[in-house]
């Protein structure tokens, strides 16, 4: 099972098509950490997905953001899961749920890190 955790401040009507998508995957679930600065309507979102209300608001740049995710990660602990998948917000899969499944399951590997070049 893929656990998808989503990162999100704003555009919600993006979050909720992206939240949408990725319930498609069987068996997938998905978890939401919202900045509190910003208010997340009432049933904004479907009732399938869990809301994580960062404990305060995400400053970008600082370390904030990180603070918010490993609580998020310590929220879910104890869901068994296969794969997490982290994503932002603004993320939207451009392949099938499918290819990724695939992916993920068919490898060898345990994880999938990208690290940004430093220049």
């Amino acid at each position: 099972m893929i656990i998808f955790v989503i990162t999100a401040y704003n555009e919600v009507a993006h979050l909720r098509r992206l939240c949408e998508h990725l319930l498609q995957l069987e068996g997938s679930k998905v978890v939401v950490q919202w900045d509190p600065s910003d208010l997340l309507p009432p049933g904004a979102l479907p009732p399938e997905v869990h809301v994580i209300e960062a404990s305060s608001d995400i400053s970008w740049g600082d370390g904030s953001y990180l603070d918010a995710i490993l609580d998020t990660f310590a929220a879910i602990k104890q869901t068994e899961f296969s794969w997490l998948v982290l994503l932002s917000g603004q993320d939207y899969p451009i392949k099938p749920l499918s290819d990724l499944y695939q992916h993920l399951v068919g490898g060898s590997h345990e994880v999938f890190i990208s690290p940004p070049t430093v220049v």
